[in-house]
């Protein structure tokens, strides 16, 4: 391209910007039809029709009820109101996606982690119609998030009250951790090290040299498991490196051994280095703790 040309495509360029409404970085993504709807060429006026969940990218918008986009090899003006972009990611493992809500046949499975995206929701049935791998269905609204699940695990809480309070306390401890890339988590230092009873913990059951005893914080070896085995779930090993990890004197009922992390403080520790920035999400709830590892976006 010359010199005189580079000029006057900038020019150009400056030419439709100056005369419509700015466009900012997310719109110009690609973006999901909500329906089928039409396009209206700009050169021959004729009606292009674009079906239901087909991806467009905007090009400028013209005012607040159109802009000119392109789809395929068309390029035309859209209604902005047929246009949706919901990006959301799959928090079950896996997810079926169906022909119609409920139950309807299963046309594929959406591994946990998976990006799609929605085209309508329906709040009363709780059942969203979405987009995925140009596959349109149905699935559960309650298994979808904004947040990129890339690992999860649930154990099953004991009957001991005192233990069930510890694992609240180390919980709400770690839950919203951000651990940045290539630095060391340490779950003691995020529990607050030794349990102390100012921290909110109680006398539990604790496995001392393979015998149960009484001690404080009995309990918070569940949120580490827990933890350790949310982290092994994660599909791409690779992005998280678990640098210190110990498994107790005896098997314990909420989890198999080769998930256990048992932590003793000062001696005995879970520690890990992921390659990207990730999230701790942990919490208790419907007789269970949960822990889920959210990646963040760079």
């Amino acid at each position: 391209m010359t010199i005189r040309k580079a000029v006057a495509k900038i020019l150009a360029i400056c030419t439709i910007c100056s005369s419509s409404t700015i466009v900012h970085a997310e719109e110009l993504n690609y973006r999901l039809t909500a329906q089928e709807t039409e396009m209206v060429r700009l050169q021959t006026g004729e009606t292009v029709v674009i079906p239901e969940g087909k991806l467009v990218i905007m090009q400028r918008i013209i005012n607040d009820n159109s802009c000119e986009a392109s789809y395929l090899n068309y390029r035309g003006i859209i209604a902005r109101s047929d246009l949706k972009y919901i990006k959301v990611f799959v928090n079950a493992d896996p997810l079926n996606l169906r022909k119609k809500p409920v139950d309807g046949d299963v046309i594929c499975e959406m591994p946990i982690g998976t990006q799609i995206y929605i085209i309508s929701e329906n709040e009363e049935s709780g059942w969203n119609k979405v987009l995925y791998n140009d596959n349109i269905g149905y699935c559960s609204a309650k298994y979808l998030s904004t947040k990129h699940v890339i690992g999860s695990y649930s154990t099953p809480l004991s009957n001991n009250s005192n233990n069930v309070n510890n694992i609240r306390v180390a919980s709400n401890f770690v839950n919203g951790i951000i651990v940045k890339k290539g630095t060391t988590f340490s779950y003691l230092d995020a529990i607050g090290g030794e349990s102390k009873a100012e921290d909110g913990y109680l006398p539990a059951d604790i496995i001392v040299n393979g015998k149960r005893v009484k001690g404080m914080g009995g309990g918070v070896c569940q949120v580490s498991s827990t933890l350790y085995a949310a982290i092994k779930s994660i599909k791409d090993n690779s992005l998280i490196n678990v640098t210190k990890r110990y498994q107790h004197s005896v098997p314990v009922g909420y989890i198999s051994r080769e998930l256990e992390a048992t932590v003793a403080y000062p001696s005995k520790d879970l520690q890990f280095i992921p390659s990207k920035d990730i999230q701790i999400e942990s919490y208790v709830e419907n007789g269970r703790v949960y822990v889920n590892i959210i990646e963040i976006a760079s």
